[in-house]
């Protein structure tokens, strides 16, 4: 029987989940460097193209390239980024695998390019891992999903009315389901991702303090946690810097929320909120919403909740 594995291949970090094993990587390529190709740095190679994969792109590459518009779910690196992931739960040893594939696009990509999607991904791929594991991906079946579906599927129940905002790294995508029934014109997705607010820190803290930051290197360095930086060996304090462009965040959020649901919050039972944005603005949200429902571990929601639908349905 294949194995199920669910993927999320994100604008940030990419997100695979096999019911078991979780593996999370950074969403981003990079030319390959001839003299830095030793087995040390994370790669794929497939018949598309030979790339460095997640922080080894980000600190070896000159050239990085991660997805920002709707021609990317379309593009050979996003599916160098998937087979990558997908590669991460062959055991060592291993020379093949053979899954049922399931994903989700943003609601915009899902509209515009979901069977093209799934065509490029059916089949088989032969894929080398590191630069020096080949291995053989047979993909039986793909099944896409429109991202923030899944994670409502629970709440979802005749006379209610729940909405779900999935606070991405690109976009923020929102649902609504009024009972069981999914309203069209208010499901889409908001280019107002998480991604903007770092890279404006980044921005401030260049600005300010000459320092260059990476917007993942905020989150990695623990900067936003702890809202500090080292200059000249000194700590300096970017607390309200940070402050400053999550209220800008939370700002546009509830700009989303007004304009899209103005006239049903009064009747909205459920405001499902997950996604790596939820680390940034997710106690604002709720603090500003009585019906919000923040899931459990926001950035594995998506993922998991797909792998539980998929599996109820036997896949």
């Amino acid at each position: 029987m294949a194995k199920l594995i669910v993927a999320d291949p994100g604008h940030g970090w990419g997100k695979f989940y096999d019911g078991s094993e979780r593996c999370k990587f950074e969403s981003m390529l990079g030319e390959k460097q001839g003299s830095l190709m030793g087995g040390q740095h994370s790669q794929i190679a497939t018949d598309e193209g030979h790339w460095l994969i997640g922080k080894s792109a980000r600190i070896q590459s000159r050239n990085k390239m991660t997805g920002v518009d709707e021609s990317w779910v379309l593009s050979p690196k996003y599916r160098a980024l998937m087979l990558y992931g997908i590669s991460r739960f062959v055991p060592a040893g291993q020379k093949q695998i053979t899954i049922n594939l399931a994903s989700t696009l943003a609601i915009r990509d899902y509209k515009r390019s979901r069977a093209e999607v799934v065509d490029s991904l059916n089949g088989e791929h032969k894929v080398e891992i590191d630069g020096q594991q080949e291995i053989r991906i047979i993909i039986n079946n793909v099944r896409m999903l429109p991202q923030g579906f899944a994670p409502a599927s629970s709440y979802i129940a005749s006379g209610r009315y729940n909405i779900t905002t999935d606070l991405g790294t690109r976009n923020i995508n929102f649902s609504s389901f009024d009972g069981k029934e999914i309203v069209f014109a208010k499901t889409d997705s908001s280019e107002d991702g998480a991604i903007s607010v770092l890279q404006n820190i980044a921005q401030h803290i260049a600005d300010q303090y000459g320092v260059e930051y990476h917007p993942i290197d905020l989150i990695e360095r623990d900067i936003i946690q702890t809202g500090m930086i080292r200059v000249y060996g000194e700590n300096k304090n970017i607390q309200p810097i940070i402050d400053h462009e999550k209220d800008e965040y939370f700002n546009a959020y509830l700009s989303l929320v007004s304009n899209t649901w103005r006239h049903e919050l009064p009747r909205i039972d459920n405001i499902i909120v997950f996604g790596g944005g939820d680390y940034l603005i997710g106690v604002k949200i709720a603090a500003r919403f009585p019906q919000v429902v923040r899931l459990p571990r926001p950035q594995w929601a998506q993922v998991e909740s797909v792998y539980s639908y998929m599996s109820a349905k036997g896949v």
